[in-house]
C-alpha cells in the first residue's frame, strides 16, 4: 500500500519570514492542513459535474496522502458505483467500514452495490437484495438523516416486492422515497 507522510512546518520561521522579525519566536511543530481535503472537495465537485473518472483520480490522490481517509474511500466508492465498477465500489465501501464501523454513508454505498449486483447476478438476486437491505438498515440505524440510505432502501424494497403499493414492503418503499426526498430534494429514488 501507500505510505502517507506528514509534513510539518516550523511556525517560528514562517512568522519571521512573514513579519520580517529578527527576534526569536518559540518554535512549535504544527501539522499542515491535510492536502487530501482539497482533493476530496475537488472529487465531489467533479462528481457533481458528471466527471466520475476525474473524481476517482482526486479521491485516489487523497488516499495516497492518507490511506485511512474514510471520506475519500466513500467518495471514490460512490464514483465507482456510478461508473458500474461494482467490485471496486464494494472494496472501497468495505474498507471505509473497516476503518470507521459507524460510517452510515459507507453502509449505504455498500448496500447500493449489493442492489446493483442483484440485477447482474440473477441466481443470487435474493441473497444480494437481503444483504443490501441489511447494510441499508444499518446505515439508517447509524444516521437517521442519511438520505442516501433511504433512497437506496426504497429501491431495494421495491425490488424485493414488485407490487409496491399493496404490501408492507411497498409501503416502506414509498415512505423511504418520501424521506430521502425530504432530507435531500435532489434525490430521485425512482431512478435507482
Amino acid at each position: 500500500m501507500f505510505r502517507a507522510t506528514r509534513q510539518i512546518f516550523d511556525k517560528s520561521k514562517t512568522a519571521q519570514a512573514a513579519n520580517g522579525m529578527t527576534e526569536t519566536v518559540t518554535t512549535q511543530q504544527v501539522p499542515l492542513v491535510p492536502m487530501q481535503n482539497k482533493w476530496i472537495r475537488r472529487g465531489y465537485v467533479l462528481m457533481n459535474r458528471g466527471d466520475m473518472i476525474g473524481a476517482i483520480s482526486e479521491f485516489s490522490q487523497a488516499l495516497l496522502a492518507n490511506q485511512r481517509d474514510t471520506e475519500a474511500y466513500v467518495g471514490r466508492g460512490k464514483a465507482f458505483l456510478a461508473t458500474g465498477g461494482y467490485d471496486l465500489a464494494m472494496r472501497d465501501a468495505s474498507l471505509a467500514i473497516g476503518i470507521s464501523p459507524d460510517n452510515a454513508t459507507a453502509y449505504a454505498i455498500r448496500g447500493a452495490v449489493y442492489h446493483a449486483l442483484s440485477s447482474q447476478r440473477v441466481e443470487d438476486k435474493d441473497m444480494l437484495l437481503n444483504a443490501a437491505l441489511e447494510d441499508l438498515n444499518r446505515a439508517v440505524a447509524l444516521d437517521a438523516n442519511c438520505a442516501e440510505a433511504y433512497k437506496h432502501r426504497a429501491v431495494v424494497y421495491a425490488a424485493l416486492d414488485g407490487n409496491v403499493l399493496e404490501t408492507s414492503r411497498g409501503s416502506r418503499a414509498v415512505y423511504d422515497a418520501y424521506l430521502s426526498l425530504t432530507l435531500n430534494p435532489n434525490y430521485a429514488p425512482a431512478k435507482g
